[in-house]
């Protein structure tokens, strides 16, 4: 979509004139008015205006009814069709005088002046422009012609201005919207009013049955009235005659009035552009509080038997018709109703069979990234929430503490198609942001696990069941391997949660969807039954341990020793393993260390809101209990974990906002192979980094591509590779080796959207959870003041995508950005590289091209541009989707006719 000009009248030529201020007449929309059916088409779909004839239905439609004139036709061209005010003079033009005004506030004093006579202006015999109030007595000495008065003297200003500017001076940062008002100076004035489609004004009736408009409609029909008026005036209208100025500052008032008003309707969060962006509430759908459920498979869901009557009801009148329950449409929707309203499971059995082939999709808000909605098989009980599998709190990141899911049923048959295809669990396994399984198991199952495969070598060697014929061992190591495929590798250690999580990963590599699934669900099985019949409890009498206050002796009093010791102390950490709570943490299923220790040792050093670590330590812990001041000094942590919540969160989720603006619209291209580049990211693979980049193509030294895989990865670690990256693919839509085979478990084209989900949803989570810390401390690592939570990286990562200049004081590569996001995300849970490299590209720019498509990119140095000035480069109507939608619609008329090559000369050459 392009904007080609600012001439008002030349758009607006064609359009149907409103010539009628009145907007309803004998309880009807004015045949000329601003709700006219006859301009704009009718209010019911397929129907005229007058009623009284046979043209009604679609097998009329593109007719025109002789009667009243109204074209049958669906009542959606409300939406659509525009119509015009004829003014009775000219006015100035709003959209130039903005597109002029541009950063140019005495510009636009003068001209403010200029229409609405506070001040004269005049230019004296050398052209130089002065200005006198209205009433002095000295601009009765100067020329009539020199003076600028009204709309003659802002014509007068603007083209003498438009006449001395320069086109060769590169310090004017204007130049391209001068240079465009000089090719369109026709759009300066303008003698019509461009009317908005009435869908997007409406007019309705109120409970009282009295009409009420939208408030723009009072401006137009200002508009209208006025202009009526001096149309019909006797005599012609001229500049000297005061009746002219009066009316002239009000009709150019009323037109500015009216361009502001739908600006500021477009714009903003409810305005037009981003509300229909954003999705709306829709039918088949209902709500309920989740709970979990452990004899649920994998891929089913509880739905509340109440809510699949209510939701459902349209396909079970034909069901219960067809069961002969009920022999009539209205006989079946009476029986539903009253077996909603009494909670009466009666026909239970009968609509339990009539979900046996259906499937809803549940989503949980906020909707981070794309596990956050997935599809189900539909399962029926009697109880009033919605029930899901313990394993699927981590894609959705709920617990169960009163959180609600929404209720999604797919009608049409593409539809259910294409939710089975793309948000059924057996094509969701494999998480997009670390390739690691998107089921996570937690808590109960994962402290199962470990008590069944928690044993010393002489109690394997002792054990009383054999596997295989060969190899003895526990009971509870027999248990799980055996739910494990027959050519795993056998188990013979304990399974924390890392390491079940790491089973169950390379399941989901080896083995089929299906063959995955139940091996989780076993898996959740085997964890329930251990967990049950061991009963593990924790009372508070276990948490005093009194012999662990004398490790408190060793504190030296200085901030630094002491925050060393109480976090890298072994002494403590062994005594801490003595305690009876230590099996939660050894295991992985709850706590850490560190919770640990402020629980029975000592709450240690506490981080205030500024995020400066205090320099008073909290020596009682927290089953100890502190004392006034110790309470006192903790409450900065609390309050730290607070303000977190409730300011990064807005900072990090408006980030993702302006992360999936800038990125929407790289795609990867499932067509193109290899878009053949030699360029590549020099990266140091890292330990840490390994896992990062599997799936990817590296090229080798002779300049063939090599795939990293598990099997090759560990031999890079410590080496520099040439990596593909979309950062240097050269095909318009990213190719398949620039990007790697992670595209093979994506749903979609989009991988802009995948990174912007990524690390959204990622920075999102953490800085919630900073509110479970309640502010206390860590060691750092380079013995700062400053607290080294999410927070703190979340301030870096901002300044990152809006000016990495400030950062990387250095000097700005590819490779420089891309590794400090890694190691900024690294800390807090893997994420696949590319997805860094995809938004790091986004940020790359050469003039109004991408760099990494520009034909000579290899002899500039790209320019790394903010994320916010990234969708005004992409699209006008992204940028005015996403922010300053006046300014950003400027920007898309003058983009369209300036060269796009000259900005490029600013450039530094290599």
């Amino acid at each position: 979509m392009k904007l080609k000009t600012i001439n008002i009248d030349q758009i607006t030529a064609d359009f149907p004139e409103i010539t009628n201020p009145r907007m309803i007449e004998n309880k009807r929309y004015s045949k000329d008015g601003l709700f006219s059916q006859q301009i704009f088409g009718p209010i019911k779909s397929y129907h005229c205006m007058c009623s009284k004839n046979s043209y009604k239905g679609p097998r009329f439609q593109s007719k025109k009814c002789p009667v009243c004139n109204v074209d049958i036709i669906s009542s959606e061209v409300r939406k659509k069709r525009f119509a015009k005010v004829n003014l009775p003079f000219n006015v100035l033009n709003p959209l130039f005088f903005y597109m002029y005004c541009q950063n140019r506030t005495t510009v636009k004093k003068i001209i403010n002046e200029i229409l609405y006579y506070s001040h004269v202006y005049y230019y004296d015999d050398e052209g130089e422009l002065h200005k006198l109030p209205f009433e002095d007595e000295a601009l009765q000495n100067i020329d009539d012609e020199k003076k600028l008065m009204g709309l003659s003297g802002v014509i007068k200003y603007i083209q003498n201005d438009l006449g001395q500017f320069d086109e060769d001076d590169d310090e004017v940062q204007i130049k391209d919207y001068i240079k465009y008002l000089k090719n369109n100076i026709e759009g300066l004035t303008m003698k019509t009013v461009l009317v908005i489609p009435p869908d997007f004004r409406p007019c309705g009736q109120n409970s009282s049955k009295n009409y009420v408009a939208d408030d723009v409609n009072d401006i137009y029909n200002r508009i209208i009235k006025i202009s009526n008026e001096l149309k019909n005036i006797p005599y012609e209208l001229s500049e000297n005659e005061e009746i002219y100025k009066t009316n002239f500052r009000y009709l150019q008032k009323l037109v500015f009035e009216l361009t502001d008003f739908v600006f500021d309707r477009m714009s903003k969060k409810t305005g037009l552009i981003r509300s229909n962006i954003l999705g709306k509430r829709v039918d088949f759908s209902g709500r309920a509080v989740i709970s979990p459920d452990p004899t649920l498979l994998i891929d089913e869901c509880y739905l509340p038997y109440w809510m699949v009557l209510e939701i459902f009801k349209p396909h079970l009148i034909s069901h219960f018709i067809n069961r002969r329950i009920c022999k009539r449409y209205n006989q079946a929707i009476k029986i539903i109703e009253e077996h909603i309203q009494n909670n009466d499971p009666t026909y239970f059995d009968i609509v339990q069979e009539f979900c046996a082939d259906k499937i809803c999709v549940l989503n949980r808000q906020p909707t981070l990234h794309r596990m956050g909605i997935l599809a189900f098989k539909i399962k029926l009980h009697l109880e009033n929430t919605v029930k899901i599998h313990p394993m699927l709190c981590s894609p959705y990141n709920a617990d169960f503490d009163g959180d609600q899911m929404a209720v999604y049923i797919p009608i049409t048959d593409e539809s259910i198609q294409n939710v089975k295809d793309t948000l059924m669990i057996d094509k969701n396994i494999i998480s997009p942001t670390d390739l690691q399984t998107m089921a996570r198991p937690n808590q109960d199952i994962i402290l199962g696990i470990y008590t069944a495969t928690n044993a010393t070598q002489e109690e394997i060697d002792n054990g009383e069941y054999i596997l295989n014929d060969t190899i003895r061992m526990t009971k509870g190591l027999y248990e799980f391997n055996s739910i494990l495929p027959d050519d795993y590798e056998i188990i013979l250690y304990p399974v924390d949660g890392k390491k079940l999580v790491s089973i169950m990963n390379d399941v989901s590599f080896r083995y089929s969807s299906s063959k995955t699934l139940e091996i989780f669900d076993k898996i959740k099985d085997l964890g329930f039954k251990y967990a049950t019949q061991e009963g593990y409890t924790l009372s508070l009498k276990q948490l005093y341990k009194p012999d662990l206050l004398e490790l408190l002796n060793n504190l030296t009093g200085n901030k630094k020793d002491d925050r060393n010791y109480l976090d890298n102390d072994p002494i403590i950490k062994e005594r801490l393993k003595e305690c009876d709570f230590s099996i939660f943490i050894e295991s992985g299923a709850r706590g850490s260390w560190d919770q640990a220790r402020q629980l029975v040792l000592t709450r240690g050093y506490i981080a205030g809101s500024d995020n400066k670590i205090r320099d008073n330590m909290i020596k009682s812990s927290l089953v100890s209990g502190h004392n006034p001041r110790e309470f006192f000094e903790s409450c900065f942590g609390s309050r730290k974990g607070l303000l977190d919540t409730a300011t990064s969160t807005g900072d990090s989720g408006y980030l993702t906002r302006q992360l999936i603006y800038s990125t929407g619209t790289i795609e990867m291209d499932h067509d193109v192979e290899d878009c053949g580049t030699e360029d590549g990211l020099e990266i140091l693979v890292t330990e840490e980094m390994v896992k990062s980049l599997l799936g990817r193509y590296y090229i080798k030294k002779d300049g063939t591509i090599k795939l990293i895989k598990v099997s090759n990865s560990s031999s890079l670690v410590g080496k520099k590779i040439k990596l593909r990256s979309p950062i240097y693919c050269k095909n318009k839509k990213v190719c398949k080796k620039c990007y790697g085979n992670l595209h093979k478990i994506l749903h979609s084209n989009q991988i802009g959207i995948i990174a912007t989900q990524t690390v959204g949803e990622r920075s999102t989570q953490l800085v919630l959870r900073t509110f479970h810390t309640s502010g206390a401390a860590k060691a750092s690592e380079n013995d700062s003041d400053e607290n080294e939570d999410i927070v703190h990286g979340m301030n870096i990562v901002k300044k990152i995508f809006h000016k990495p200049s400030d950062i990387l004081k250095e000097g700005v590569t590819p490779e420089k950005l891309v590794n400090v996001l890694f190691e900024i995300f690294g800390k807090f849970g893997g994420i696949h590289l590319v997805h860094f490299e995809v938004i790091v590209s986004a940020m790359m720019w050469l003039g109004e091209h991408r760099w990494r498509l520009h034909e000579q990119r290899n002899e500039f140095y790209p320019e790394y541009i903010s994320i916010l000035q990234v969708p005004a480069k992409t699209s006008w109507l992204m940028a005015c989707a996403f922010s300053n939608l006046r300014q950003k619609l400027i920007s898309g008329l003058v983009k369209e006719d300036i060269d796009k090559e000259s900005s490029i000369t600013s450039l530094f050459r290599l």
